[in-house]
């Protein structure tokens, strides 16, 4: 039986050297190289031993490690990245407000039960806000995990990493609540390669490769966006280049947003979130960076972007404005405008176009189409 199926949930034993409960390490202690897990599998119902083989800290979200497993006859690549959504991820915890949060809970839970409803004052016990961490870990956990079902398809066109299941490290069995009992995982392949933020265009990047790159990122982002599944986390260091191809991977599908993957494809590529993830979100990113600033690591990916048609400008007119249109032609680079533009003076950027395209050049449309399948 393979190994390629979300309905395997694996259980992880505890750590083989511990006993009780695990709350009280911090993840930097825990998830180190070289410290050995038991994955608990649930079907088939075997055991299969993982030693971490490299932490990728500094953790944000997950805590993300490169593990490898122990050779079996499940068809589980090794390595393989483990994804946990570890709670004392949070920053606001420590040890001591762990065992203040173990003992809140549990006498919250002895009074009311398992779902907490905390009241609506503005000042919350410190307990609630660390209970809202470990739904934020779970949150991501699902997200990623429902995204994945949809993009069986992107998996094996290597638009994504595989799918190999999930799993939960089991922590304090006896506990009251979930947020106690257990850590939630999800194994992923592992792509070689580098991070797209890692390179430096310009630099160790000719202009040329780097445009060779950026319009692969460009074509990877019209490939996800009719799955209809935003990717709402589109940066540099979230796109691998993997190093068989020179292909881009894009991972990380913690703030994932599947609710219009069931709509027709029409409804799925017109959505406004598709267009922002995958088609100003990725030009933005290539063109200036991410959130407004360079890119840390080298220059601009993008350097000149395919001029809209004059035809199509004419018809973003009513929606735009003739003004806004010149404006947004005006505020390119000088050497960019003289590449592309022919400036007709003559004309009132309130009533007109001004910068028209020089003749012969190849053009776009303001938004790709939808895909023909």
């Amino acid at each position: 039986m393979g190994f390629q199926s979300s309905r395997f949930v694996h259980h992880l034993r505890r750590f083989s050297n511990g006993t009780g409960s695990h709350w009280y390490r911090s993840p930097l202690e825990v998830y180190k190289p070289g410290v050995r897990l038991t994955l608990a599998l649930s079907a088939p119902k075997e055991s299969l031993e993982i030693q971490i083989v490299k932490a990728f800290a500094p953790f944000t979200s997950s805590v993300v490690l490169l593990v490898k497993a122990e050779p079996t006859a499940l068809q589980l690549p090794s390595p393989f990245i483990l994804k946990v959504a570890d709670r004392r991820l949070a920053p606001i915890w420590d040890f001591d407000r762990e065992k203040d949060y173990q003992a809140s809970l549990q006498s919250y839970v002895e009074t009311f039960g398992t779902t907490v409803i905390p009241e609506t004052d503005d000042e919350l016990p410190l307990w609630i806000h660390m209970l809202k961490h470990w739904e934020f870990y779970e949150s991501s956990h699902v997200k990623e995990r429902e995204a994945y079902k949809w993009f069986t398809e992107a998996q094996k066109l290597e638009l994504i990493p595989r799918f190999y299941g999930t799993a939960q490290l089991s922590m304090d069995e006896s506990a009251c609540h979930p947020s106690l009992t257990h850590i939630k995982c999800l194994l992923l392949e592992y792509i070689y390669g580098r991070t797209m933020g890692s390179f430096r265009p310009g630099i160790d990047l000719s202009a040329e490769e780097a445009e060779v790159m950026s319009q692969r990122v460009l074509q990877l982002g019209r490939d996800l966006r009719r799955y209809g599944v935003s990717h709402n986390d589109i940066h540099v260091d979230n796109i691998i280049i993997r190093s068989t191809d020179n292909r881009p991977v894009l991972i990380d599908w913690g703030n994932a947003d599947s609710s219009l993957a069931d709509l027709p494809l029409q409804q799925r590529w017109t959505h406004y979130s598709m267009w922002f993830n995958y088609h100003y979100r990725i030009r933005y990113m290539l063109r200036y960076g991410n959130d407004g600033d360079k890119i840390v690591s080298g220059g601009v990916w993008h350097r000149y972007r395919t001029p809209v048609s004059d035809i199509e400008q004419f018809r973003q007119v009513q929606e735009m404005g003739w003004k806004l249109i010149n404006y947004k032609i005006s505020q390119l680079s000088s050497e960019e405008k003289e590449r592309f533009y022919d400036e007709d003076k003559s004309v009132d950027d309130k009533h007109g176009l001004r910068w028209k395209v020089k003749k012969g050049l190849r053009t776009r449309m303001v938004d790709d189409p939808v895909p023909i399948m």
